[in-house]
């Protein structure tokens, strides 16, 4: 991440206290799309970060596409479909898709909804 761009506050902070992580080290992404299920990562994050009870998490078997969830976001993507953070299209996750901002913004709502009552 380059020093002195408008982000790279924000970026530091969030990896300061892992909510991201980046590829590695050496590498960020900064300027690569987030996807559904990275959003999702990082929504868990965030909950763990404020100490939330993050409640239960639901199986993704129903979901046709539920073999593309990768390895690293199997839970993260439980709980956020089962509290209701995610809400799937049908019969699929689409973990794979670009989190366009529509879909972040609700997210953030359905977490604001969920745990701030």
């Amino acid at each position: 991440v380059k020093s002195g761009e408008w982000y790279t506050p924000y970026v530091s902070w969030a990896q300061e206290t892992s909510i991201v992580k980046g590829y590695s080290k050496e590498k960020f992404g900064v300027d690569d799309y987030v996807t559904v299920e990275q959003a999702c990562v990082i929504m868990a994050r965030f909950a763990d970060l404020l100490k939330l009870d993050k409640g239960g998490e639901k199986s993704l078997d129903d979901y046709n596409d539920a073999a593309k969830v990768s390895d690293w976001a199997q839970k993260e993507m439980r709980w956020a479909v089962g509290n209701g953070v995610y809400q799937p299209d049908g019969n699929r996750l689409k973990s794979q898709d670009k989190a366009e901002r529509k879909l972040v913004a609700m997210m953030f709502y359905n977490f604001a909804e969920n745990y701030t009552k």
